[in-house]
């Protein structure tokens, strides 16, 4: 267990060097990045490291602590001193008033990371499932000194995968000088700690920055955060308490066995595949893994070790969203602006290099953040002097910075393009040694002969259309359902103001005064063009398919015919709506809209897309819950973090919906040809956001409930002070939790202070918060160097509130009291609500409880961390001299070179030599190369071709033919062991069974240099 302590000094020590870049590019966050400092320093030393190894500079541990130190000394000094020292004075603030958080937060990260190794050591054996892959890169990296890794399951070839995050393991493991096979069981539990305490610290900054203060009820929405994300199960393992499925080989309750892995295996697809007879329709499962399942399976996947990453991504994109346009976090002129953009490109980029399936998600997460925030109505104009327009429209696309005069209508959009266009640009560049070296795993599949035209094969060869039966509703709940309950009783309570006043908007609205727009006409004619269109689209694809036309032509126009006739429909009722407004059917309104909700749920059953209707409401409610939000911060300047906080979420769920949304239409054609990884990829982020989205629904859908009855003080009259003070109702657009925008007028004396004005009034049950707004003077940004740090502060600085007296307060806290005491238990569906959500926690439990206790046989035998104990045990005479050949390898580095071993099924106990030396051998797991090198098929026929010669080489007795074959592909040894002469019984595929006379045919023309208890090692 020493080890396992000493990667947790070196992650803290890491933690520590990226201390003062996390506090200045997150310092207008409630934790200021603390809880990200660990991942930021891990990304940034991994990535100079792999970027100098890849211009030649050896990866080894001197190298690796030398490149660390260089670089967050020469990083630290410079910002820990300038501008006065400024920064190192906010660490030590932060140090002295929140040393309770930081102690939660390194508390949560080191019990996690103690839960996660003692999990491990019960099934440490880098054995089955895909442990012998990922350790055959790991072992490689860690091994060779040299960039890119060799594949030591192809010899000749570089890796082709995206191996980033072995990298980062692999570094950690040379700088503290761990063995592989201990470090690789070390790898998982460090990303439980990781996922742990960067969960906790993001959703602890949404509620903090929500509620404005902290305290023990964001700590415990926090840590809710890691239960959901890091710990919960999906609903399947109560499924299987509740309703076994016996051609699952469950059994029912009377002899009950928890199956852990089916939980990993919910949604099946009924597909046609292609025979030589015609069409066989076949169910094919999907991959449904969770963190939990990942964590307890173990295997060193990019899907798993991406976890950490995106969540820098997610902290990243909540940083720029709260923060006004024209702050430092836009601007490349200030030193705050260029190293914001340098931490996201970098952790953006970082996708394509992780887990490439996560790179499109995560960058248009934080450009749709950037957009929000750029768009973001009431953010001042900036004067900048000197330029013309084009000068100053190129200024703004390369550097950010403030708008220039009169220059609202283009500048925003010129800013944002810029920022979009230069995190893409750089993200790519960070990390474009790998994509030189790297080839895609799709985009070499065979098309039909209909569809190789220009550009839709390009298109066709990447992505297909989903033919079949898509996800069902109930399964999509058994996977998300613990989420899903929160996210839709938030988007209810955020819904509920619009549907309940619609027209509250339209409060001063004239019809006389303002006619319907000119524009209208237009939207009218627009609209019926293009609702047109859709639907010729989706006749044309419907009399097609009946005139036999291919069926994925069909297809492409009847899914291209729904977004045009949604534009078209959608610009007709905005046209109808504006028609209809002056008369406010509020009722007639609500009708159509349920009848439209649930013909859309109708017609999704109809075309077996159960998800179609379900999605798209949640997701249209929900944009325009945002919209509106986004320009509400201006109109209630004074909750602005709280409806930040909230919007940020939907942003979340919107981004996910629309993913889900997708995969139900398209899928990415690997080798499977199917949904069965793009499901895999694609629901593993989701969990992610779901799962933190869902922590903050919970928190606010019971903030809400719990103060409902005393929200009515906000539509009735409230006695203060002898008088009648009205609270009108402003538009539902800011209708945030205990806080109304007021049109006080003076209603009695010593009341108000001063002449009448609009406040902001942050009102409780039992406490009315007055606050007095500190003075600011408004900098001169000729003469302030920190212009923008100074302006950014005085434009999120809230206002003042309503100032009430003594007096004022007590009448306004009474009248609160009696509404609450009158209100008693009558609202028995908070407590249903509780129990629903208490219920589904309750069933996501259950696989975490059960899950690892069936999977490590009962915690009946402890294995300690040594992943290669097995290895010794069922494989003696193979391990040493798998042990003599790393002892020669260090003696002499040159040594190691290729080795021919024998190669078999894939899942099973081949290749292991290679796996455990990092010999390259001839050919590994030939199913697992497929998969890697899928997007070129010259490289997959050779992927064939080695496994026949390798099987040739072993059996025949032609001692040319194996000379031959040898020379080939540059062996320089040739491996006789317990697989090649079946001696053992370990093995769990089908035995090798060459001739002796085949395999003594090696002596002729090779000198064996081992031979010891039952293996012997050729070479030339």
């Amino acid at each position: 267990m020493l080890e396992a302590a000493s990667w947790v000094l070196i992650i803290e020590l890491m933690s520590l060097a990226a201390l003062p870049l996390a506090f200045l590019v997150f310092r207008r966050l409630p934790d200021k990045g603390y809880a990200f400092a660990k991942i930021l320093g891990l990304l940034l030393t991994a990535w100079s490291v792999w970027f100098l190894g890849m211009l030649g500079l050896p990866f080894n541990q001197r190298d690796s602590w030398v490149v660390f130190a260089v670089l967050f000394i020469a990083l630290d000094t410079w910002l820990l001193l300038r501008k006065g020292g400024g920064l190192r004075r906010e660490l030590l603030e932060f140090f002295t008033t929140k040393i309770w958080l930081i102690v939660a937060m390194e508390l949560v990260f080191v019990l996690v990371y103690v839960y996660g190794v003692n999990l491990h050591s019960y099934t440490s054996a880098i054995r089955n499932t895909e442990k012998p892959g990922d350790f055959a890169f790991f072992n490689s990296l860690v091994l060779n000194t040299q960039l890119p890794p060799s594949d030591p399951w192809m010899s000749g070839y570089n890796i082709n995968y995206y191996y980033f995050s072995h990298f980062v393991i692999a570094m950690l493991t040379k700088m503290m000088g761990t063995a592989p096979v201990i470090a690789f069981d070390l790898s998982i539990p460090l990303v439980m700690g990781l996922v742990a305490i960067e969960c906790f610290g993001l959703v602890y900054n949404l509620v903090a920055a929500a509620r404005q203060r902290s305290g023990a009820i964001v700590g415990v929405i926090a840590l809710l955060a890691v239960l959901f994300v890091d710990f919960l199960g999906n609903l399947d393992g109560l499924r299987q308490i509740i309703a076994p499925r016996l051609d699952m080989h469950e059994t029912p309750l009377s002899n009950f066995v928890f199956n852990s892995w089916l939980p990993s295996r919910v949604i099946y697809d009924y597909i046609p595949i292609p025979t030589g007879s015609g069409i066989t329709w076949t169910w094919t499962e999907t991959i449904n893994e969770f963190p939990m399942f990942s964590y307890m399976l173990a295997d060193m996947h990019p899907h798993v070790l991406s976890l950490p990453f995106m969540l820098l991504a997610v902290l990243g994109a909540l940083n720029i969203f709260g923060a006004t346009a024209g702050s430092n976090l836009f601007n490349l002129r200030r030193a705050e602006g260029i190293l914001t953009w340098l931490v996201l490109a970098l952790s953006c980029g970082a996708f394509i290099f992780i887990n490439t399936w996560d790179y499109p998600t995560f960058l248009l997460l934080v450009l749709l953040a950037a957009f929000v925030s750029e768009r973001r109505a009431g953010v001042p104009i900036l004067t900048a002097t000197g330029g013309k327009w084009f000068g100053n429209a190129g200024k703004l696309f390369l550097l950010g910075g403030p708008l220039p005069e009169n220059g609202l209508a283009w500048g925003r959009t010129v800013r944002y393009l810029g920022f979009a266009a230069r995190l893409v640009v750089t993200s790519v560049v960070l990390y474009l040694p790998f994509l030189l070296t790297f080839t895609s795993l799709i985009g070499d599949n065979p098309l039909p002969e209909s569809l190789n035209v220009p550009f839709l094969s390009t298109i066709g060869h990447i992505v297909g259309i989903v033919a079949w039966n898509r996800t069902p509703l109930y399964g999509y709940f058994l996977v998300f359902g613990v989420f899903i309950f929160p996210m839709l009783s938030f988007l209810a309570i955020k819904a509920w103001p619009y549907l309940k006043n619609p027209y509250s908007y339209m409060a001063d609205y004239n019809p006389e005064t303002e006619p319907v727009p000119a524009r209208l006409v237009v939207s009218l004619n627009l609209g019926l063009l293009v609702t047109g269109v859709g639907l010729v689209l989706l006749l044309a694809s419907e009399l097609f398919y009946l005139a036999g036309v291919n069926v994925f032509i069909c297809l492409g126009l009847g899914i291209l015919s729904a977004p045009i006739t949604a534009i078209g429909a959608g610009t007709l009722m905005a046209y109808l709506l504006e028609q209809v407004r002056p008369a406010r059917p509020a009722f007639e309104l609500r009708v159509a809209l349920v009848a439209v909700c649930l013909l859309m749920i109708g017609c999704g059953y109809y075309q077996h897309f159960e998800l179609y209707g379900p999605l798209i409401i949640c997701i249209t409610f929900a944009v325009g819950i945002l919209l509106n939000e986004n320009s509400g911060v201006r109109h209630n300047p004074a909750r602005s973090s709280l409806l930040s906080s909230d919007s940020f979420v939907l942003l979340l769920m919107i981004l996910t919906g629309v993913i889900n949304f997708a995969i139900e239409i398209f899928f990415l054609r690997d080798i499977y040809n199917s949904r069965f990884n793009t499901l895999f990829k694609f629901y593993y982020q989701s969990w992610l956001l779901y799962g933190l989205s869902a922590a903050y629904c919970v928190w606010r859908t019971v903030d809400w409930a719990w103060n409902l009855r005393v929200r009515q003080l906000e539509r009735s009259q409230a006695v203060v002070a002898g008088e009648t003070m009205q609270l009108p109702v402003p538009m539902p657009v800011i209708l945030p939790a205990f806080s109304r925008q007021l049109q006080p007028q003076l209603v009695g004396a010593g009341i108000y202070q001063g002449q009448p004005r609009n406040y902001q009034a942050s009102y409780s049950p039992a406490v009315i918060e007055t606050e007095t707004s500190p003075t600011y003077t408004q900098p001169d940004p000729a003469n302030d160097d920190d212009y923008d740090d100074d302006y950014d502060d005085y434009v999120i600085a809230p206002p003042s509130p309503l100032e009430l007296d003594n007096q004022a307060k007590d009448e306004l806290d009474n009248a609160a009291r009696q509404v609450k005491n009158k209100s008693g238990g009558k609202h028995w569906w908070r407590w249903l609500w509780v129990f629903v959500m208490a219920a589904l926690v309750m069933g996501g439990l259950v696989y975490t409880l059960l899950g690892p206790y069936e999977w490590n046989n009962h915690y009946a035998e402890r294995q300690g961390l040594n992943g290669e104990d097995w290895y010794k045990r069922d494989y003696p005479g193979d391990y040493e001299a798998v042990q003599w050949l790393r002892a020669q390898a260090k003696i002499n580095p040159n040594f190691r070179d290729t080795m021919l071993e024998a190669t078999g099924q894939d899942w099973v106990d081949y290749s292991l030599v290679s796996t455990f030396s990092s010999f390259p051998t001839v050919m590994g797991w030939s199913g697992h190369e497929i998969q890697w090198r899928g997007g070129n098929s010259a490289t997959l026929a050779e992927v064939a071709q080695r496994t026949y010669d390798v099987e040739t080489i072993y059996s025949t007795l032609d001692v040319n033919q194996a000379k031959a074959l040898l020379k080939k592909y540059k062996v320089k040894y040739v491996y006789v062991g317990s697989i090649e002469t079946s001696a053992s019984s370990a093995n769990s595929g089908r035995p090798k069974n060459y001739a002796p006379e085949a395999l003594a045919k090696f002596a002729q023309f090779m000198h064996p240099i081992y031979n010891s208890n039952g293996v012997t090692i050729y070479s030339f």
